[in-house]
């Protein structure tokens, strides 16, 4: 495929490719109906098992990780038969090509670079499964090439392929390194088995390598190199730049210990040791980052963006209406209408019941009287007022009663002490994770409104799949509706 050739993959458009290898390759993809941009990285050839598991083991590790040091996973799955993982996309370059071009760093920046991942590392030593179980990831892998800079300054941890998990995880077979030469452990150099201290030593190998410029092992071949790994020792950093601060050349130099139990017991240990260490902030990196690689300006207006690009903008989650919202204004005016009738009729009908009747007109007394002056003419004797009439007035017709409304039935809420639920075990929640998995998955090939609508309910309502992929499948079924329309 040509690097700026458009083709689509399942539910996603591609768009770029930004890298290569022997096993596998991404692109600068976005997924049809979602607002931003990201990286989907696919295996290359089919029949790889190794890349489908070292793919399969990010995926796995990527559940678990939301931290703004760790790349986040957004998906992953199979189309065609072809393994995919879809990770967010960072605008900004690797450690590699940051030193390549500006060479040693200043000594703030190395600092702060140093911090942030190991806050990063704090977060994926101590991430926990579903169960509340300790997973005990290890990356296994952390270079400057799996080191990122975002433009904002923002350091963050990638390629989570070779992790070592408790769950999930594929052995490495005996005599084989995994990792990067150069910055693997001595104990992960022999196959030994490996926790997070691991990690603590090759992060000091960037962070020895960020200031001296020269990598902690070296070697012609990948023997030497790891003949140095295991025995050698590089000079100390302040010898090779002395104004480099003793408090963090020592913590450096502590990390490379060869024996695991004489380094750092955890990160936040390290984050300690390197606390009164000055450091640039994150907008003094992005500047720095920018100088050095002017490029990002244009990379950031091709493919950041939050709401707008080649796919139509969507709002993930169509926003539910309130009841009664959408006809709300007919309802109101045929409602009023009614009242005024009623208001009318039972005005007019009142009348009709209490006027007397026409025949018989009861006259007024002064409609009779003579207008004249009482001094000329006697005025004759007033006569006796009528006898009051023995009908009895016309009443006002009584009012059908009205019916009383049935009082509401007020159920009272259920007692949780009566009926104590039990605990899901760590069985049942994993279970529960892949059926909620399994259906999301099913919902992707899915055409009808109505299937996907009562699926869809059902995830929601599990709980178990992250924000991301509940945007997402909403933002299908929104796709849906409108095909249906």
């Amino acid at each position: 495929m040509d690097d700026r050739t458009e083709s689509t993959f399942g539910s996603y458009v591609l768009y770029e490719r930004i890298g290569a290898g022997g096993m596998a390759e991404a692109y600068v993809a976005s997924r049809l109906g979602a607002p931003d941009y990201c990286v989907v990285k696919l295996v290359r050839d089919a029949t790889s098992e190794v890349a489908r598991q070292r793919m399969r083991r990010e995926a796995s590790a990527g559940i678990y990780l939301a931290h703004e040091n760790l790349v986040r996973t957004l998906d992953a799955g199979t189309v065609s038969g072809t393994f995919f993982v879809a990770v967010e996309l960072i605008i900004g370059v690797d450690l590699t090509r940051w030193l390549a071009e500006r060479g040693p760093l200043p000594v703030p920046v190395v600092a702060s670079v140093l911090a942030q991942a190991l806050a990063g590392l704090e977060y994926a030593h101590g991430a926990e499964g579903p169960d509340g179980a300790p997973l005990n990831l290890v990356h296994r892998d952390l270079s400057p090439a799996n080191l990122m800079v975002a433009e904002d300054g923002c350091v963050k941890i990638i390629d989570f392929g070779l992790v070592r998990a408790d769950v999930g995880d594929a052995r490495t077979r005996p005599g084989m390194v995994m990792g990067t030469l150069g910055y693997v452990s001595p104990e992960q150099a022999v196959s030994d088995p490996v926790d997070a201290r691991s990690d603590l030593y090759s992060l000091s190998a960037v962070a020895y390598e960020l200031l001296t410029g020269a990598p902690v092992a070296r070697g012609q071949d990948a023997n030497a190199i790891l003949r140095s790994v295991l025995s050698e020792v590089p000079p100390p950093i302040r010898s090779v730049r002395a104004e480099v601060p003793a408090a963090l050349a020592e913590a450096i130099e502590r990390g490379l210990a060869k024996a695991p139990k004489d380094r750092h017991a955890d990160a936040r240990a390290y984050l300690d040791a390197i606390h009164s260490v000055e450091r640039s902030d994150r907008a003094e990196i992005g500047r720095l980052l920018r100088e050095d690689f002017p490029s990002l300006a244009e990379r950031r207006a091709k493919w950041a963006r939050s709401s707008e690009g080649p796919q139509e903008p969507t709002r993930t989650a169509p926003r539910p209406e309130a009841p009664g919202r959408r006809y709300g204004g007919w309802a109101i005016g045929i409602g009023l209408a009614v009242v005024v009738a009623l208001g009318v009729v039972l005005l007019r009908a009142p009348d009709r019941e209490i006027a007397p009747p026409r025949t018989a007109p009861t006259p007024a007394p002064r409609a009779i009287a003579p207008r004249v002056a009482p001094r000329e003419v006697e005025a004759p004797s007033p006569e006796p007022p009528p006898p009051p009439r023995t009908e009895p007035p016309p009443r006002r017709r009584a009012r059908p009663a009205r019916r009383a409304r049935p009082e509401p039935t007020v159920v009272a809420p259920p007692n949780p002490k009566a009926e104590p639920k039990r605990a899901p075990t760590a069985a049942e929640l994993t279970a529960r994770f892949e059926r909620v998995v399994a259906r999301a998955e099913r919902l992707e090939a899915s055409e009808s409104v109505q299937r996907f609508r009562a699926e869809l309910t059902f995830v929601r309502a599990s709980g178990v799949l992250t924000e991301d992929v509940v945007a997402r499948l909403q933002a299908r079924l929104a796709q849906l509706e409108r095909a249906a329309r």
